[in-house]
């Protein structure tokens, strides 16, 4: 009906072109609380005209389309732009998905735009996921041209923290950066007196008292950005003519991961190089063989960990279903996999896991009860019927656990070899719950080789 405009009886006025749209009154007001106002409201002047003027274009036909048929294909850009026009015009289950999208989606540099979009729409859990991803991946986030974009209240919140992931000179470059970004809107020459002025209280989050004296004093002490006085109170604390500080400095150590000795890898030799798999797209229907598992079948057929994070830390809090893809160089069984267990205490956990294959097939479902100890991190989930996976197919599993807070990894890697294996990891859009290459659940594939 809206693409041979049958039926019409409203026009619709979008953009700063103002070129016009015909679309049905009832399916505007049935879908959004605000079109039924506007609608409203050009009723009693008995008008069938209403202007959109704040939306562009293109996003208010996806828009448009979604009120028609609930339905819309969404990438990067597209959640971006149409998050302003859902949180003004609606429908709220648009603007969820969109959030989501954008979540399963995230990486170094297009986190501060969905850090930036929940600020400023008050999506509180959106907006702690990004925090929690740029604190762990600050290096690259940090050096991301999207930093220099965002509010002084995201900046603050993130250079403020303890669990921020990077050296005090990273931070002070990034600050510098975003600092001069605001001179050029201010249309100011990004002095550094200047950049002083923008950055402003912000300057006193950077931990100088932590720096090496020798990088202070080279890359820094020679800068205006802070005043005489300031690097005069810096260089006798680090000489150690004094003990104290003015107290707008910050000489507390940021948090550093704790790397877990029983969680690093030993799967990435030394000196080899990433050569990612390429994906292999088999035919419709390709079968995957079950494996019954026996009493004795372990011993025959050994099992072997890889493991994929660095660290750990604690509280990762269950939300929904955690997930992760994976891709392996040769054929392996999948034996099942490790999950974290309770950061604090003990509990018992429900666990769903399903593997999915690369049609995006449910090749297993099975439940699964873990009972944690008091001192144990990881707990092994292993499949009553293994699956085999072919080389080159991304297959994908999901757990999704009931219970207490766990541990979570850190620091992942997104290409690990064991066993002559290569196995190369994936984030996954049925991943819920945070867990993507660098941080989350699941920290160990199971499997047995082909043939052992």
């Amino acid at each position: 009906m809206l693409e041979k405009l049958i039926g019409c009886d409203v026009t619709l006025i979008v953009g700063k072109n103002q070129e016009a749209i015909q679309a049905h009154s009832y399916v505007l007001s049935s879908r959004s609380a605000k079109f039924a106002d506007i609608l409203a409201a050009e009723k009693q002047l008995e008008r069938k005209l209403a202007v959109i003027p704040d939306v562009k274009l293109d996003t208010f036909k996806l828009l448009l389309r979604y009120l028609y048929t609930d339905d819309i294909e969404l990438s990067v850009d597209r959640a971006t732009a149409l998050i302003p026009v859902t949180s003004t015009y609606g429908p709220t289950t648009l603007k969820t998905s969109c959030f989501s999208f954008l979540l399963s989606a995230m990486n170094a540099d297009n986190v501060c735009v969905t850090l930036e979009h929940a600020h400023t729409y008050c999506e509180r859990s959106v907006y702690d996921r990004c925090m929690q991803f740029i604190f762990v991946n600050a290096v690259d986030v940090l050096k991301s041209p999207k930093f220099e974009e965002l509010c002084r209240e995201c900046v603050e919140d993130i250079v403020k923290s303890d669990d921020l992931n990077a050296k005090e000179f990273l931070i002070f470059e990034a600050l510098t950066l975003w600092a001069s970004r605001k001179c050029s809107q201010k249309r100011l020459q990004p002095t550094d007196v200047n950049k002083r002025k923008a950055l402003g209280k912000l300057i006193f989050h950077i931990r100088f008292a932590t720096m090496d004296v020798l990088e202070f004093t080279q890359k820094i002490s020679h800068s205006e950005i802070l005043n005489r006085e300031e690097k005069i109170s810096l260089f006798q604390f680090f000489h150690g003519e004094t003990h104290t500080l003015p107290s707008q400095f910050n000489k507390r150590n940021r948090h550093e991961y704790v790397v877990n000795q029983d969680l690093i890898t030993r799967a990435l030799g030394k000196g080899k190089t990433k050569e990612y798999l390429p994906d292999i797209l088999p035919q419709s229907g390709f079968p995957v063989i079950p494996y019954t598992h026996t009493e004795n079948y372990e011993a025959y057929h050994p099992i072997t960990r890889v493991i994929r994070f660095q660290g750990v830390e604690k509280n990762c809090q269950m939300g929904g279903p955690d997930a992760i893809g994976f891709r392996v160089s040769m054929p392996i069984i999948l034996r099942g996999v490790q999950m974290f267990g309770p950061s604090t205490g003990q509990d018992s956990y429900h666990v769903d896991v399903v593997v999915y294959d690369c049609h995006e097939d449910v090749v297993r479902h099975e439940k699964k009860t873990i009972i944690s100890g008091k001192s144990i991190q990881v707990y092994n989930i292993i499949l009553s019927s293994p699956v085999q996976v072919p080389a080159g197919r991304t297959f994908t599993v999901q757990l999704t656990i009931r219970g207490k807070p766990t541990y979570r990894g850190i620091n992942g890697l997104d290409f690990v070899v064991k066993d002559g294996v290569s196995f190369q990891f994936f984030k996954s859009d049925r991943s819920w719950n945070g867990t993507d290459t660098t941080i989350g659940q699941i920290p160990t594939i199971l499997f047995s080789k082909m043939g052992n």
